[in-house]
């Protein structure tokens, strides 16, 4: 019998620790801040971001205002896509200043290729 007991007073206490450590495996309602669990901010990682959702909008701008073309603009968002993979892989451990300037250097030829495609004309351009 006190075999039995004693068994069933393990198996007791096994399940209140699970269903304990289940419970606090979670944040209290309303007690969530995810800032306290993300990373310091990388000014020169936003920098490049802005950078990059800049030419996003200007590229549907162009595209929008029939100054780009619909090839034009995929192969722009396609560039800019591109540098957006590099700039989040390298910013994955923080940007250097070098790493900062050569994404900064990209992001204004794509612009310049930008602007150089909105000017020459779009759909409409003479052959």
């Amino acid at each position: 019998m006190e075999h039995r007991t004693l068994i069933l007073a393990v198996g007791m206490l096994a399940i209140g620790g699970c269903t304990t450590s289940a419970t606090n495996s979670f944040p209290a309602p309303g007690s969530y801040d995810p800032l306290s669990t993300t990373q310091p901010i990388d000014p020169g990682r936003v920098a490049v971001a802005r950078e990059i959702d800049k030419i996003d909008r200007e590229i549907d701008g162009g595209r929008d205002s029939g100054a780009l073309s619909k090839r034009e603009g995929r192969n722009l968002h396609r560039a800019n896509a591109a540098l957006a993979g590099a700039a989040d892989r390298m910013g994955a451990d923080g940007l250097t200043a070098d790493e900062q300037r050569g994404l900064q250097m990209q992001a204004g030829i794509i612009n310049g290729q930008v602007q150089a495609a909105k000017t020459t004309g779009g759909p409409n351009k003479p052959e």
